[in-house]
């Protein structure tokens, strides 16, 4: 069987290896949300999982809630930069969370 050498195919075999090799999940278009350009899924996810006390002192219920906590966080990544805010976290209320593992 040919290889294929297109950059769809570059990009196929780079997701395979990424899932099947190094345990990444791959996510899907209905889980980013464009307007904070991010994968609410994982985010909320990530930190319920990772840090569950502060996640519940943040308060984040509800599609109003959920609002808040990511303008909170676009708001920390354009005043202080992505990479700032991987390294030393953000605060959303009375709640503090690592961003980054």
């Amino acid at each position: 069987m040919p290889a294929d050498t297109r950059e769809s195919g570059l990009e196929s075999l780079i997701v395979q290896h990424l899932v099947n090799v190094n345990g990444y999940e791959q996510g899907g278009n209905e889980d980013y949300c464009r307007e904070y350009a991010v994968d609410e899924t994982r985010l909320f996810r990530f930190l319920s999982e990772t840090q569950p006390k502060e996640w519940a002192r943040a308060g984040v219920e509800g599609e109003l809630g959920r609002a808040k906590f990511l303008n909170r966080l676009q708001g920390e990544i354009a005043r202080r930069g992505v990479v700032d805010v991987l390294r030393k976290g953000f605060k959303h209320g009375p709640a503090s969370f690592e961003a980054f593992f």
